[in-house]
């Protein structure tokens, strides 16, 4: 009778807990609550992202980070490399990331790539736009613009080149230059319909008529910066900017979408839209999951309130500042599932598909009531307090073991059941000169992702 083969799998290392004596699993998230003899209660979060670093060994074998990890512009390279301003690096975050076979291209421009074919891409070199052949190592010129900021798929061969100040038609090995305008700053663009595209930049919004190759701006988006455009899968379009948050464009106008509640997303680089519908939205201030739904009934004129999930480096990134202001601002491999997004320090790498939303579905405890400075502490959701009391301050809290950022609260009173009071990052409630009676106040627990809670609390 042969033995039982064993083996055992390395989880974590190097966490401060000591001396363990328990550990359970939670089945939502998959973190792990670990429970010691006399060092206290650990939760271990699973990391949900990952992060492609474009490293290299120094002089005395140590490892240094290329261009201080600082990344812009983005491009596939094969099935298992990312390529960025001369160097390539694993997606799957091992080793040491590679020159290209000419090293020369560590020189140039960082800020715009374009894969024309499956092993063609196209660089900016001065004032100059290259071909690489991603096979070969070939490189050649292929035109005379200085700061290319996108390339849009026209049809067949043909490709609409967007830069600052020119708009043009790549066709046959040869540019045409349709408008130019040294006064503009275009920084994004994208394709309404077969005779149209929008573009953006420091001065606002434009149409521009291919059949006519004439600019229209765009009534009240003068004042805007607009910063990137997305054409989502249902031929919506949706615009960031630098400072001014997130719009929704339609015939009717421009629509300003109500953003999270830490104003991160006034500042924000880039969109994709999963497999899913929902939108990912990068930012100085960490990444962002939009609920789709919710942007189309803000823009519907439904509701005001904006459903999201937020993510900074607690999950997983080196950073909290990712960038933008270049192309491609973010990949999405819908093959393998995976989206990159390039940031200050590396390119965060994830499966959206597997991110786990933290649903908490407990409670809301009050703490402690507090009437003209006299304490009180209720076993039950009753209090009784004097007619005359001037100022009531209910203290409350909940458990979450998400970001703080995702969770916010919210009171109504009985006699106005339908007027709710944002509490914003509180947990306080102050009531004052209410008059004499009975009142049930509702505190309402409501995550960004949409989730509802409200117990009652008695004042008679």
């Amino acid at each position: 009778m042969g033995r039982e083969s064993n083996t055992a799998t390395l989880l974590y290392t190097g966490l401060p807990c000591t001396g363990v004596n328990c550990i359970v699993e939670e089945r939502l998230t998959g973190d792990l609550f670990i429970g010691t003899r006399s060092n206290g209660v650990y939760r271990v979060r699973k990391k949900q992202f990952s992060m492609v670093n474009f490293l290299q060994k120094g002089p005395k074998g140590n490892t240094v980070k290329i261009n201080n990890n600082i990344v812009y512009a983005i491009a596939p390279w094969g099935r298992s490399h990312l390529f960025s301003k001369g160097y390539l690096a694993y997606t799957s975050g091992a080793g040491m990331a590679q020159p290209v076979a000419d090293h020369t291209l560590s020189g140039m421009d960082g800020s715009f790539l374009f894969k024309s074919d499956s092993t063609t891409l196209w660089m900016q070199w001065g004032s100059r736009v290259e071909s690489l052949n991603t096979r070969t190592g070939e490189r050649k010129e292929l035109f005379v613009m200085r700061s290319v900021c996108q390339v849009l798929p026209f049809s067949g061969e043909r490709q609409l080149i967007i830069g600052h100040h020119t708009i043009g038609l790549w066709h046959a090995g040869r540019f045409t230059a349709w408008y130019q305008n040294d006064a503009q700053s275009f920084r994004t663009a994208e394709r309404i319909n077969d005779d149209s595209i929008i573009v953006g930049g420091n001065s606002g919004l434009y149409y521009f008529s291919i059949s006519r190759k004439s600019l229209q701006p765009v009534s009240g988006s003068e004042m805007l910066k607009v910063r990137f455009l997305y054409r989502d899968n249902n031929s919506q379009i949706w615009f960031t900017t630098y400072g001014q948050g997130l719009y929704h464009l339609a015939d009717t106008g421009l629509t300003p979408v109500i953003g999270d509640n830490t104003g991160y997303l006034k500042v924000a680089h880039s969109i994709v839209q999963d497999k899913g519908g929902d939108f990912w939205v990068s930012t100085n201030h960490g990444l962002f999951k939009l609920k789709y739904a919710s942007l189309m009934e803000q823009v519907s004129g439904k509701s005001k309130k904006l459903y999201y999930t937020y993510f900074d480096k607690n999950d997983g990134f080196n950073t909290n500042e990712f960038n933008g202001g270049c192309s491609r601002a973010n990949i999405y491999d819908t093959a393998a599932g995976y989206m990159y997004f390039p940031s200050m320090d590396g390119v965060v790498k994830f499966n959206p598909g597997s991110i786990k939303s933290i649903v908490e579905r407990s409670t809301v405890f009050i703490d402690q009531v507090i009437s003209n400075d006299t304490s009180y502490f209720s076993k039950d959701s009753s209090l009784w307090l004097g007619r005359h009391t001037s100022e009531i301050r209910i203290l409350f809290s909940t458990p979450y073991y998400g970001n703080v950022a995702n969770v916010t609260f919210s009171y109504a009173l009985s006699t106005d059941p339908e007027r709710w009071h944002d509490l914003a990052n509180s947990r306080t409630i102050v009531l004052n000169n209410l008059p004499g009676g009975a009142y049930t106040i509702n505190i309402k627990k409501e995550e960004t992702a949409g989730h509802l809670y409200s117990p009652p609390f008695h004042l008679i």
